[in-house]
């Protein structure tokens, strides 16, 4: 005869995850009914410097989203992941982080764009989402010296926020969301870390590009003490 389990207590079940950088499906597995959903959205993307005036904003990090999902095993919840915003071209503002979203359970908001030098070179906001944590912001253009474009923001992650940019330094991500790319004096910027991180700010010493965002991610855990 089978074992019985008393009431209110769940059957042990051994640890799993599976991690998506893409958009994709997830499949409840056999026997399991309860996950732990962890999402970081989509970096923001660095923009671009003025010659002569400022160097671009580093784009915003990655929000993050967690939450505990029960659900039937076998059942399909499609998955979406924030693609990196795309940089902003010489004297260009940067573009936005797409927003993560594990089917209509949770979702984590990409970080805002870096503006570009000749509109003042501010840094992008970083995104947020529910359950979680905000990524950290850009880091705005510099309006002297060689005209260093802001650092991006780091993405959030499962136990914290994300760093924000300061000056040219890039903001540290919280795992598994990764850090904002620095800002360059003298080229530029450079892209966010995965997942999630901010792209930095292009120079303003000689107009240069900033750089793009870093995709988002979802990982889904179950088992063990979840």
């Amino acid at each position: 005869m089978l074992p019985q389990l008393l009431p209110g207590v769940r059957p042990v079940i051994a640890y799993g995850a599976q991690t998506f950088t893409a958009d994709g499906a997830f499949v409840v597995p056999a026997g399991v009914t309860r996950l732990r959903v962890t999402l970081v959205g989509g970096g923001g993307g660095g923009g671009g410097g003025k010659s002569g005036e400022r160097g671009g904003g580093g784009g915003g990090g990655g929000g993050s989203a967690r939450s505990i999902v029960e659900l039937a095993p076998g059942a399909t919840v499609p998955v979406t992941i924030g693609v990196g915003g795309p940089p902003g071209g010489a004297e260009q503002t940067g573009n936005g982080g797409g927003t993560s979203a594990f089917g209509a359970y949770l979702s984590a908001g990409g970080g805002q764009a870096g503006l570009r030098g000749n509109d003042g070179g501010a840094g992008g906001a970083g995104g947020s989402g529910a359950g979680g944590f905000a990524g950290g912001n850009g880091g705005a253009g510099d309006g002297a010296g060689n005209r260093a474009g802001g650092g991006g923001g780091g993405a959030a992650g499962a136990t914290g926020g994300g760093g924000s940019g300061s000056g040219a330094a890039p903001g540290a991500g919280n795992a598994p969301g990764g850090g904002g790319g620095p800002g360059t004096g003298n080229g530029d910027g450079i892209p966010g870390q995965s997942f999630g991180g901010g792209g930095g700010g292009g120079s303003g010493g000689n107009s240069r590009s900033g750089g793009p965002g870093a995709a988002g991610c979802c990982l889904v855990e179950w088992g063990g003490d979840i």
